[in-house]
């Protein structure tokens, strides 16, 4: 890389970094403005979230794991048929199977 696209990459982080910082103190601001009870009902819902979330993509891979595990065990093989050789019936000529 040139000198010039490592200033170019500088810059583009001291900007990001900048507008992170703007956007934290107005939510700091936001949140000194903020009545307790709005504040408390805030956290919970951050916390639920926080908490549920987790657990429900955990749940998620579980399950889909486990359903992998049992579909590749209990698959049949790759040559057998869909019907045992007794169970084949055989289609009439007007469609209709006897």
């Amino acid at each position: 890389m040139t000198q010039t696209q490592f200033q170019s990459i500088g810059q583009t982080l001291r900007k990001a970094a900048h507008d992170f910082i703007d956007i934290a103190g107005d939510l700091l601001q936001y949140l000194m403005r903020l009545p307790l009870p709005s504040l408390l009902l805030a956290c919970l819902v951050c916390a639920i979230f926080l908490t549920v979330l987790p657990l429900t993509l955990t749940l998620f891979f579980v399950f889909l794991v486990y359903k992998l595990i049992v579909f590749l065990v209990e698959s049949p093989p790759k040559n057998a048929s869909l019907y045992a050789p007794d169970e084949v019936q055989e289609a009439s000529p007007s469609g209709h199977i006897d």
